[in-house]
């Protein structure tokens, strides 16, 4: 009996040593995560003197046993013996396998540190326990790959886009009912977010952060600080890119029929990001008023398109983000910009694309050199009349090793007599092409890569078409044909530039006949075809008839972010400003008498801050959109950011958005938090 008596008492007295430990080491972990991403951009530097990536100077790993139960997220090494010595204690205790002298000695080294009551012991049971519930309802925010790369500091930073915060702001209020999910982060328990206050600061910038860290100490309670391609880098519009969300029309007849949103004339502002990456003309046409004196943000003019166009081939152009995201090459600063240094442009200088911009076609083919890459060996383009305009073979700077014949079409009797080099076919390319031309492929990014070129307009088939319902998951080329065209190629001979060319020509012009869902089950739902493999149509007699204009359409952000049962929301800002948020108020309205979004005006912006401290904790969520003033500076946002701060319940959402200045090139930064309700407990 007192054999088993003691068998328990040593199992009490592990477990005691065991549960400090943790508690030791979870102290240490939270001091680690709170100081995390205020050194993200600044724990090394490589032998260039750059800033090392935030993740490869992390330990990706997880703790084992109750630790994991704790906490699973990857943490920095920390060379503290405090923390080394919790590690060794914990891992002690948690490894059965230990020999008996390995743990006796071990309980003799820490039996003085860990020494406590009954009592004691029951109530840090009892915290530990509280602790994992509340780790179970607090909100998470994860920085993916390309979060990370967008991070303030970062010298080989790829800066976000204001598309990119516009859907981080829908996704933490909807999850994935967002209609987009950002791209560059992950939310976890999102409908744990209480409350959400966004400051919009004019004036400042992603410079004025890092200039500034060590003097603003209230920034360091935001953990997440990442920049972004502000709206006046490009001559853009900020309140509108933030709110206006982009439907197309059926998208928009459902929304109105399901949730009473409402749509707002909004202009289309993808070519003006493209604008600040590519030297496309900013001068004016003599007959045509600037964008700034009309509102009109949209540079498509209105010319007629083909006349087989259903709506205009410009709708189906990648965006800025699209093409990052898609891994086209691109002309922005950070690792983008040292991975197509050598890329050269298809034009020194573009024009704005129209309705009737030419679309030609273009289709490479590659054999494995002794790189081990793939060098390009033909090209092929096609104009829209499915004439030739250019076709010829190509050399490659390295030696053949493999012809890929099986896929290329290229052969080893092909390339006898090549000379023509990439440098040539790039000299040739830009003499031939327009200024204007819309360049259509089948994932095109990797014959642009190939020929290492970059280019402003593209229509992309394997984004355009899409039978599986994610944008993430491409159709083959060869299927696109077979079930749209009822055409089969590539039949047993390999590819065919020209061929391949025109077939992705021949799926743009479809589908520029018929509407912008046509053969996208991401925007139309599930795609039916009959015996015959042809894609089943509801016919229109009135739509065949009539020529029926897709336009991009728009809804406001306010209708997403108080779509659910409850929820309202309040913008601040001077009358000034709020006139321009007019429109997208009213629109989130689901009638007269509910008005979702009250618009605030105030005559200053102490008095902004004022409002936004007691309208956080009683709409659901609040914008507060400054302009600084002469006599106001960084240390002024810093104090205003400290008071909404300590004002926010917890598990409040609260971001910073440092806008820029209009007509500067200052990146803007876009810092976020949610509070946690910090657990004391007891040793």
């Amino acid at each position: 009996m007192s054999e088993i008596l003691s068998r328990k008492s040593d199992r009490l007295t592990r477990k005691k040593k065991k549960l400090a430990a943790l508690l030791e080491l979870t102290e240490l972990n939270d001091k680690d995560r709170m100081q995390q991403n205020k050194n993200l951009g600044n724990e090394n530097l490589d032998d260039n003197g750059g800033k090392t990536n935030p993740i490869d100077s992390k330990k990706k790993g997880e703790r084992k046993g109750v630790k994991r139960e704790i906490d699973e997220e990857r943490e920095e090494e920390v060379p503290d013996e405090k923390r080394q010595k919790a590690e060794c204690e914990s891992e002690a205790v948690l490894e059965s396998s230990k020999s008996d002298y390995e743990e006796k000695t071990h309980e003799a080294k820490m039996s003085s540190n860990y020494k406590m009551s009954e009592e004691e012991y029951k109530k840090l049971k009892k915290e530990l326990r509280d602790r994992k519930k509340m780790l179970k309802v607090t909100p998470r925010i994860l920085l993916n790959e390309a979060g990370n790369n967008a991070a303030v500091g970062f010298v080989c930073c790829i800066p976000l886009f204001i598309s990119d915060i516009q859907h981080f702001i829908m996704y933490s209020q909807l999850g994935h009912n967002a209609p987009a999910k950002a791209r560059w982060c992950d939310i976890e328990k999102f409908n744990r977010i209480s409350h959400t206050v966004i400051l919009i600061i004019e004036g400042l910038s992603a410079y004025d952060v890092v200039s500034n860290e060590s003097s603003c100490p209230n920034f360091a309670d935001l953990n997440f600080k990442v920049q972004f391609l502000s709206p006046f880098n490009y001559d853009g519009f900020l309140i509108e890119e933030l709110t206006a969300v982009p439907l197309t029309r059926s998208q928009m007849v459902h929304l109105q029929k399901t949730f009473s949103v409402k749509g707002v004339n909004n202009k289309n502002q993808k070519f003006r990001v493209l604008r600040s990456l590519f030297p496309i003309e900013k001068k004016e046409s003599n007959n045509t008023i600037s964008d700034k004196e009309t509102g009109n943000n949209n540079l498509e003019n209105t010319e007629a398109s083909s006349n087989d166009d259903q709506f205009s081939r410009v709708d189906l152009l990648l965006s800025a983000w699209q093409m990052v995201e898609e891994g086209y090459p691109v002309p922005l600063s950070g690792n983008l910009q040292n991975r197509y240094a050598d890329f050269v442009m298809t034009k020194d200088e573009y024009t704005y694309v129209k309705p009737n911009s030419p679309m030609w076609a273009v289709d490479c083919e590659m054999c494995m050199t002794s790189t081990k890459q793939n060098e390009l060996t033909r090209i092929s383009i096609v104009d829209e009349n499915f004439k030739t305009v250019y076709d010829t073979l190509v050399k490659p700077h390295n030696k053949i090793i493999n012809y890929l014949t099986k896929y290329s079409g290229i052969t080893k009797e092909m390339m006898k007599n090549v000379t023509k080099t990439l440098e040539d076919v790039q000299e040739d390319l830009r003499k031939l092409l327009p200024s204007d031309v819309i360049l259509v492929g089948q994932s095109l990014q990797f014959d642009l890569i190939a020929m290492k070129m970059m280019h402003p307009y593209v229509i992309d088939t394997s984004v355009i078409f899409n039978m599986s319902g994610l944008r993430a998951r491409k159709t083959k080329l060869s299927v696109l044909s077979l079930m749209f065209l009822n055409e089969e190629i590539q039949a047993g001979h390999g590819h065919d530039s020209i061929e391949d060319s025109s077939t992705a020509l021949k799926l743009v012009k479809l589908k520029l006949q018929n509407s912008i869902e046509f053969g996208d089950a991401v925007l139309s739902g599930p795609l039916t075809f009959d015996k015959k493999h042809v894609l089943k149509q509801n016919n229109n007699k009135e739509r065949n008839k009539e020529k029926v204009q897709e336009e991009i359409q728009f809804t406001s952000l306010f209708g997403y972010v108080t779509r659910p049962e409850g929820k309202y929301a309040s913008v601040i800002a001077k009358e000034s400003i709020l006139s321009t948020y007019e429109p997208y108020i009213k629109a989130a309205a689901v009638d007269e008498k509910d008005l979702r979004v009250e618009g605030v005006a105030i005559e200053s912006n102490m008095a902004a801050i004022e409002k936004t401290c007691s309208q956080a904790a009683t709409q659901s969520f609040v914008t507060a959109h400054l302009k600084l003033n002469d006599n106001e500076s960084v240390h002024d946002v810093n104090r205003w950011c400290g008071d909404i701060y300590k004002s926010l319940e917890y598990n409040s959402l609260f971001a910073v958005m440092l806008a820029g200045t209009e007509g500067s090139d200052a990146r803007g930064a876009f810092m976020f938090t949610v509070k946690q309700s910090p657990l004391h407990l007891a040793r």
